[in-house]
């Protein structure tokens, strides 16, 4: 999914022409030109290089590396995984048709484990 996000964004998204839009402080232009030429457009380069050092002290700070890096319960990616194996294998023009067949099968999966549900 990430490689067909970067494809859209660099094919796509960064190469279409940003209309002019009345009342409002946005460049128009082409997004990739705007963030090359800044001083085209009215605007300055206001980046900043990040290190690894700092990306670590910050991350350190923060306390992120103690939390979980799974946010889904254990029980629940048990199913999950059972049933649909091999996410990664799922195009983007399947996502809809993907997700509606997991939500049939774990309905139906918790059904027939818990009458009661």
């Amino acid at each position: 999914m990430q490689r067909e996000l970067d494809e859209f964004r660099d094919t796509v998204w960064n190469s279409h022409w940003i209309r002019t839009k009345k009342d409002t402080l946005l460049a128009d232009g082409v997004p990739n030109h705007i963030y090359e030429f800044p001083s085209r457009y009215g605007m300055e380069k206001k980046g900043f290089l990040v290190s690894q050092e700092d990306l670590e002290e910050i991350a350190e700070l923060s306390g992120i590396l103690d939390a979980p890096d799974d946010f889904i319960p254990s029980l629940f990616r048990k199913d999950l995984n059972e049933l649909m194996p091999n996410p990664e294998a799922i195009k983007c023009n399947e996502f809809v048709q993907t997700y509606l067949l997991l939500k049939q099968r774990y309905f139906e999966k918790t059904a027939n484990n818990n009458p009661d549900i």
